[in-house]
């Protein structure tokens, strides 16, 4: 069959990779992949052939249309056919068919020249350049029946062996027999394979346009926008021509900006979504990142995104996100509970360990909650039979949704993909073709029998994009805290009758979805990108800055003999605050111990100077009632965690600086090396142990450490039974990953990591291949190792990735890829990780709160204010996560989730009256009513159960 196909297309395709001459004359061969190639750094290239068609290829004659195909790796590509510009590319848009011909005739020339400029970061490849003849009958088509006859072995129907051999026997070659002799042979072939037709059409491929446009990438946001507007007016005009085109897009953020700045274009697609030929999709404001956010941020994205859609009239039932890097397991349940109830994605595709089992498939969240899933073929493709056939036979099932479509940098479908399918139709070999909405499509599913899947979706790729680029995963972490405290204290003002003024919030909220794009938060773009995502993370700091401080302004009196100590988390916490001593020097300072209520405050004291305790003593030990830390004074590694109060070493050994070579990998912002471990480099070198202080409340050393051209300084503080290590780093290496590890006692086959708005288990021993390939995993706030009734909790306030092999945990620090963006992770580093030893369960100890009080410290302000009791959550696992306001002053959305994974009954206790409790959806559609006794209402939550209320009080509170 492979000889049968080659000389099929042998007759209408010709190979064009030798024949290539430079400017200067000197003739460009292709190297041993067959790619004609060049250095890399933006270097330009010109390429010229002249092309003259002789009578025949290999005996079938030069007439029909006559297409040039080419292939690229380029970041700039430009093909001119007899000096005038056919086709333009670039790293993103990497193919293009140029018709030259419509009448291919023998003595023809075309002078043929091709313009590319390499990559930045990578090697040009000019590798396909091929010229096509198409004979306007396909049923004559050599190339055609080829493809017929291979996309019947790739499906392999029943009986097809023997008749594709008949058929494949019967063919008249040229030039030993006469043209009419092989296109009679074809139709007789044809005949042979009939029996196969309804089982062919049996089959079903749904055809879906669709461009998937990065917001900001390999490209500043501005040209995106550009992009976008270009390829939704080619849609508009290829629908006009080809009518039955669908076209589906996502992401509510650019239907706002058209809406705005393009109302002619927008009120276009508008009339084609009411026609059904233009299908939106995705209900988020952005196509985030799935890893990185936290769960208010994700619930927020489909918040704003589906209520803008609902503005258009679309009620969005399918969740769209096929380009992110892995896909957290609270996900099912956002959905769910927005009223998307399908999820369409194609990124577990690249993974690099194992397959995938399912292609569809229900999606089970950890509290239960499901979406029925599909896993798409690629993006991007064009519409070649053979490759569409391949897929749905892959697929094992009878059906296939096919979206195609230039993608990435925009483009969409071409008229060449149009025609295309118009041809392939044609064939009694085609499956049945239709266009179809991803919506028809998922709900055309049969269901039952279906395979559940539990949890997240790990991608078993770009695990560098936990840490790239730090300084946006701090931005993240700490606006997000910052708006939700906003909105917090905002309705602490309202319960007690003060105005809320929160104009620029949802400005705000909208600022950081749109940095948790999936090429913004992972780390992943050009230096321009990050220069805009700064502007607007400093924008969105300014203006919930003024809206915190406004609000503490209407809440405080001003004083400067006491301090007013706001805790906006909802239980109450022993806090340590550093205050100005009342009647000292400027700079003398002293800590403070206060008592905080849940969602409340405390006023306290200036304290009073006081002399200095006696430093740490030698040995570099920190040492309190509950816990001895020991330090190795020549390296500054921890030598020994003591745990007073259980008698229980935590350390195998010291602790360790992971310093690794980390190169080798093309998506190199993306992908941290697999084989880093093979390639360790010098740790730091100490430079300096500095006994700070040590008193009643703390004791804190100063470590110094010289690592390459980098300096690496901690403030290390023992406290109660949290050792923090408030970390700066002058970064000044390149493509190296900085880990810190910690050997424990403990032997255990998984460890706990917070994920958005729940806990998973990982495992921690790699004896399957699933388990190999989550050597680098994201998570959260922290992560926890326990084992025989004792625990470590490892807490952080700005990374995202981890790895435990065994009994070594460790927190990955900071990278430093050099493409796409040449300088990502150089300069001032500011993080904090703590250990905390426990007794018992991660639940038991608190780790949860743990993790947000490092991340949410209190609010300390000079003043007083009077006392007012805030509202109070019975003790329980349930997290208030935010307060969101509404148009009316007296109505809010509140939302907690359960956050250990044990079912709930918790009393909310308001200091006012309320009129109205309703359980919401996440859109906060009322679902039902609560009871309500005076400021008192009962909720009940399911393990890992998010829940939302509209609250509604009294008049006059």
């Amino acid at each position: 069959m492979d000889s049968t196909l080659a000389r099929l297309r042998a007759y209408v395709n010709q190979v064009l990779l030798t024949g290539w001459y430079q400017d200067d004359g000197t003739e460009h061969f292709p190297n041993e992949k067959q790619h004609l190639a060049w250095t890399g750094g933006g270097v330009p290239i010109r390429l010229h052939q002249t092309v003259r068609l002789g009578a025949d290829w290999r005996g079938y004659p030069v007439a029909g249309r006559l297409y040039l195909q080419l292939y690229w790796w380029a970041r700039v590509a430009r093909v001119y056919v007899d000096g005038q510009l056919v086709l333009s590319g670039d790293l993103f848009d990497q193919r293009g068919r140029v018709l030259l011909t419509q009448a291919a005739q023998p003595g023809q020339e075309f002078q043929l020249t091709v313009y590319l400029e390499s990559p930045g970061h990578d090697g040009g490849a000019l590798y396909k350049v091929a010229l096509y003849l198409e004979n306007p009958d396909p049923q004559w088509d050599p190339g055609y029946f080829a493809d017929e006859l291979a996309g019947l072995r790739v499906l392999d129907l029943a009986g097809s062996v023997p008749l594709l051999a008949a058929a494949c026997a019967v063919i008249r070659w040229l030039p030993e027999h006469a043209l009419s002799e092989l296109k009679a042979s074809f139709s007789q072939a044809r005949t042979i394979l009939q029996p196969l037709v309804p089982l062919v059409k049996a089959y079903r491929v749904n055809l879906l346009g669709h461009s998937h446009i990065d917001l900001a990438w390999l490209w500043p946001h501005a040209e995106t926008l550009d992009v976008s507007e270009r390829t939704f007016q080619s849609v508009l005009a290829l629908q006009e021509d080809y009518p039955e085109l669908r076209f589906v897009q996502s992401t509510a953020y650019l239907y706002e900006w058209l809406e705005t700045h393009r109302p002619e274009l927008f009120a276009q697609i508008q009339a084609r979504i009411t026609s059904g030929q233009w299908e939106v999709v995705g209900g988020m404001w952005v196509e985030p990142d799935l890893n990185l956010p936290d769960g208010e941020s994700l619930i927020r994205q489909v918040v704003y995104g589906k209520q803008y859609f609902r503005k258009l009239g679309v009620e969005v039932e399918v969740g769209w996100n096929p380009d992110s890097f892995g896909y957290t397991a609270q996900l099912p349940q956002i959905y769910q509970k927005s009223g998307i109830r399908y999820f369409l994605t194609q990124k577990l595709l690249w993974n690099d360990t194992t397959q995938f089992p399912h292609q569809r498939f229900w999606w089970q969240g950890p509290d239960g909650s499901r979406v029925l899933t599909y896993f798409a073929p690629p993006l991007g493709e064009e519409i070649p039979p053979v490759k569409v056939l391949t897929h749905l036979k892959n697929s094992g099932q009878p059906e296939l949704l096919w979206l195609y479509g230039v993608g990435d940098h925009g483009g969409g479908p071409t008229k060449e993909m149009m025609a295309s399918q118009q041809r392939w139709r044609e064939s009694d070999f085609c499956p049945t073709l239709s266009h179809s909405s991803s919506l028809d499509f998922f709900q055309g599913l049969p269901t039952a029998d279906l395979p559940v899947w539990t949890g997240e979706l790990y991608l078993e790729f770009h695990r560098g994009c936990y840490t790239s680029h730090a300084d946006q995963k701090r931005f993240n972490r700490q606006a997000e805290v910052l708006l939700t405290n906003c909105e917090k204290l905002l309705f602490l003002l309202a319960l007690q009758g003060h105005e809320c003024k929160f104009e620029g919030l949802e400005r705000c909220w909208k600022l950081l979805l749109f940095n948790q794009f999936h090429d913004i938060l992972p780390g992943t773009a050009i230096p321009e990108v990050f220069v805009q995502a700064n502007r607007d993370w400093a924008e969105l700091f300014e203006q919930g800055e003024k809206l915190l401080t406004a609000a503490l302004a209407v809440l405080i009196q001003p004083t400067d003999q006491s301090w007013v100590v706001v805790n906006l988390l909802n239980w109450p916490r022993q806090v340590l605050v550093e205050l100005p001593c009342l009647g000292a020097a400027e700079d003398q300072t002293a800590l403070v111990a206060v008592s905080v209520p849940a969602l409340g405050w405390a006023v306290c004291h200036s304290p009073v100077p006081s002399v200095n305790a006696s430093p740490v003593s030698a040995g570099f030990i920190l040492e309190n009632d509950h816990l001895r830390v020991t330090l190795d004074p020549h390296t500054g590694n921890l030598t020994s965690l003591w745990d007073k109060d259980q008698a229980f070493e935590y350390l195998t050994g010291p602790s360790q600086w992971g310093v690794y070579r980390d190169q080798g990998q093309y998506w190199d912002a993306w992908n941290i090396d697999p084989h880093y471990r093979d390639h360790p480099l010098t740790p730091p070198v100490l430079m300096e142990i500095t006994p700070v202080q040590t008193g009643p409340l703390c004791a804190h050393l100063r470590v110094v450490y010289q690592l390459g051209q980098s300096r690496i300084t901690q403030r290390i503080t023992l406290t109660g039974r949290l050792l923090t290590f408030k970390t700066e780093v002058d970064w000044r290496e390149r493509q190296v990953l900085l880990k810190v590890s910690f050997p424990l006692t403990l032997q255990q086959d998984r460890f706990w990591c917070e994920v958005p708005m729940a806990v998973l288990a990982r495992p921690t021993h790699r004896q399957t291949p699933t388990a190999a390939a989550q050597w680098e995993v994201p998570a959260l706030r922290w992560v926890a190792y326990e084992a025989d009734g004792h625990g470590l909790a490892l807490l952080n306030d700005s990374k995202y990735g981890y790895d435990c092999v065994g009994s070594q945990l460790s927190l990955t620090l900071l990278r430093a890829p050099v493409w796409p963006d040449p300088e990502s992770d150089q300069g001032s580093q500011n993080f904090t990780y703590q250990l905390h030893p426990y007794r018992g369960s991660w639940q038991s100890a608190g780790v949860v709160q743990l993790g947000h009080e490092l991340n949410n410290p209190p609010l300390v302000v000079p003043g007083k204010v009077p006392a007012f009791q805030g509202p109070l959550v019975s003790p329980s696992s349930l997290v208030w996560v935010t307060c969101k306001p509404t148009a009316e002053p007296q109505v809010w959305i509140l939302r907690f989730y359960e956050s250990q994974g044990q079912a709930c009954t918790t009393n909310l206790d308001f200091p006012v009256s309320l009129v109205e409790v309703q359980e919401t959806d996440l859109l906060e559609e009322p679902l039902y009513p609560l009871t309500v006794n005076g400021g008192q209402v009962t909720l009940h939550a399911t393990p890992w159960e998010i829940k939302t209320l509209r609250v509604v009080f009294a008049t006059g509170t």
